[in-house]
């Protein structure tokens, strides 16, 4: 009789807890990292959220694959976000208003994912571009 009575209890608890994690929505999960594109020279964040990148110039044109209810926007040194559209881009990119140390460029960029309520994610994945001009 106890036998049963753990079994029954173990099941319910089971159960409840498959309950609760079919409630999570879909939508919770992540979006994948970022696909760019600096001057046509493909860099995939799914490596990590750190990549470095040789250009020949210091406007050079961003694009990406862009992504389901998703924005990507570039983080100037001011702190103004530059949203990168999937086709245009941003046509030149000006490297001179992103920090610079060593001659290296650091580009940020932050993924945004809608939100349930037609907004933006308060606290979006963030990526890192280094940029070094020949």
């Amino acid at each position: 009789m106890n036998k049963s009575k753990f079994l029954k209890k173990s099941l319910a608890a089971v159960l409840a807890v498959l309950m609760i994690v079919a409630m999570i929505p879909l939508s919770a999960a992540a979006a994948s990292a970022p696909k760019v594109y600096l001057d046509s020279q493909q860099i995939d964040f799914a490596g990590g959220a750190s990549q470095s990148v040789t250009v020949d110039n210091n406007t050079p044109k961003l694009t990406w694959d862009s992504q389901a209810k998703t924005k990507l926007v570039a983080v100037d040194a001011k702190g103004n976000e530059n949203e990168v559209d999937n086709s245009a881009g941003i046509a030149n990119l000006p490297l001179a208003d992103y920090p610079v140390a060593d001659d290296v460029y650091t580009v940020t960029l932050r993924l945004y994912e809608e939100s349930e309520e037609g907004g933006w994610q308060e606290n979006p994945a963030e990526y890192t571009l280094l940029v070094t001009v020949k």
